[in-house]
């Protein structure tokens, strides 16, 4: 029965983006359709039973990163990664389900020597991006960016595309080009490019075959390990309880330090969620922001002892820095006794401005 609604979902979303699609010798479709053609594409991809092989490159600031990935998709919650390149992760293999996520099993020492290497697996890909409703990432989409059909007639993996080109309507923003198979309009390539068009990041198929069939073909869990087990049915009620219990007693989150606000963003992002993590003195905020596409995260905490007597050291502390993690860039900037971190889908320019933008005032950030 489940597989059987399954099928179903998939089928009502080919039926709907074939809607969307302009028949042979038509005028191109429109900036809806296509934006409405490019969301569906991310979720048949995600869903779409598919044997295959992807290749992925990113640009660091340690250089460029190349990775190969087999894949092997039943549904949207059931996956299973085997890593070919590079040298020190292959044969490494990842499993998602239901249960959890599941890993080859390695020793301690393993696991050091592949640390920096596995942080640049693409894996994001498979995953939704955020939690805004399709309605909204189609307004703020159509906002910000153009799209256009452009004349293609490159294969990937051996299957004919259709292309969709994105470009920014404002300046601090990628551009995107979006190969989409041309039968089942299952994304097959991405290619982001900076402000001087120039690729930072690339994802494509080498090998794919879709087919239905896979859908009915269990994968094996053995030989790997449950590393991270997710939260059972069992846990439904509990967690019912737990809500209501916060509801009667109303207990919200509070943060422990006034936070500053952020004066400048790229125009048109808009914040889109808020968290609070941690407690005591490691309590953070976290505020994501998006504009349809891209997405821009913001972290405010305290300042560390160690982080403030460094900054005390230096004759501009409060300076816009770059840190480096995970082949990315980060920027951090401590002000005000606090530490706020910028991370992001966006050109490097975007992230330090909004943080520079930021005025520098002479509050404590202890709660008042």
């Amino acid at each position: 029965m489940k597989f059987a609604e399954k099928k179903y979902n998939v089928l009502c979303a080919l039926l709907s983006i074939a809607a969307f699609v302009s028949p042979a010798g038509s005028e191109p479709a429109s900036q809806e359709e296509l934006a409405q053609l490019y969301q569906q594409s991310f979720s048949l991809f995600q869903s779409l039973p598919y044997d295959g092989a992807y290749s992925y490159f990113r640009s660091t600031p340690d250089g460029d990163r190349n990775t190969v990935v087999n894949v092997r998709q039943r549904s949207s919650q059931e996956r299973k990664y085997e890593i070919v390149s590079p040298e020190s992760l292959h044969g490494l293999v990842m499993f998602t389900n239901n249960e959890g996520f599941w890993g080859t099993s390695l020793s301690e020492d393993e696991r050091k020597k592949i640390e920096k290497d596995f942080h640049f697996l693409p894996l994001h890909f498979f995953f939704s991006r955020n939690d805004l409703n399709q309605e909204t990432k189609l307004k703020f989409l159509l906002d910000n960016y153009s799209l256009s059909k452009e004349d293609n007639k490159e294969q990937i993996a051996g299957r004919k595309t259709f292309l969709i080109r994105i470009d920014p309507k404002n300046r601090y923003r990628h551009s995107y080009l979006i190969y989409l198979d041309d039968e089942t309009k299952s994304l097959l390539k991405q290619v982001i490019m900076d402000e001087e068009k120039k690729p930072v990041e690339k994802m494509e198929f080498q090998r794919i075959r879709f087919d239905e069939k896979l859908a009915q073909e269990p994968l094996s869990t053995e030989n790997l390990v449950l590393i991270h087990p997710y939260r059972k049915d069992d846990r439904k009620e509990e967690k019912k309880e737990e809500k209501k219990e916060e509801k009667q007693n109303d207990k919200k989150p509070c943060l422990n330090f006034s936070p500053l606000k952020i004066e400048w963003l790229p125009r048109g992002f808009q914040m889109i969620g808020e968290s609070i993590r941690g407690d005591g003195e490691k309590q953070t905020l976290h505020t994501v922001y998006s504009d349809g596409l891209a997405e821009l995260s913001i972290f405010q905490r305290k300042q560390t002892k160690e982080e403030k007597e460094e900054q005390e050291k230096e004759k501009r502390g409060d300076q816009v820095k770059l840190w480096e993690w995970r082949g990315r860039a980060i920027f951090f900037r401590d002000i005000c006794g606090l530490r706020i971190t910028a991370i992001g889908d966006l050109p490097n320019s975007a992230l330090s401005r909004t943080l520079s933008q930021i005025p520098t005032l002479p509050e404590n950030p202890e709660k008042k």
